[in-house]
């Protein structure tokens, strides 16, 4: 008889943690973008920013291609029709054909959820 309650306690809690990682894997993560960087020759893109998740909110940097500039940059437009997003745009030129181009973003409103940035991807957060 004990044995029986063991095993169903077991299969209960296998239950109950499939269930709360589920819930926990679809939480929305969202990323508030204060500043966006990079250079002409880097694939990647350097959002500066403030990550909420839960109760909790740290500041953070998230790395995301190239490709991916469009949708943050559309998402921030949708969200702050009447701010221009051309004019918050810096561009630095370097004597090595380098540019450097900034954008800071922090008056703009709106937090970008992690699925819209990484559709197909999971990801762990770490704070270390």
């Amino acid at each position: 008889m004990i044995f029986k309650n063991v095993n169903c306690l077991r299969s209960y809690l296998v239950i109950f943690v499939k269930i709360k990682i589920e819930k926990m894997e679809n939480f929305g993560r969202s990323f508030k973008v204060n500043q966006l960087t990079f250079n002409n020759y880097s694939k990647h893109v350097e959002l500066e920013g403030i990550l909420f998740q839960d109760n909790l909110s740290y500041e953070s940097n998230l790395r995301i291609s190239v490709d991916q500039i469009n949708k943050v940059l559309n998402f921030l437009q949708v969200e702050n029709p009447s701010e221009d997003l051309n004019s918050m745009l810096e561009v630095d030129e370097f004597p090595n054909n380098e540019t450097y181009y900034s954008m800071n973003l922090a008056a703009l409103s709106g937090k970008i959820s992690f699925e819209m940035l990484f559709p197909d991807q999971r990801y762990k957060l770490i704070r270390a």
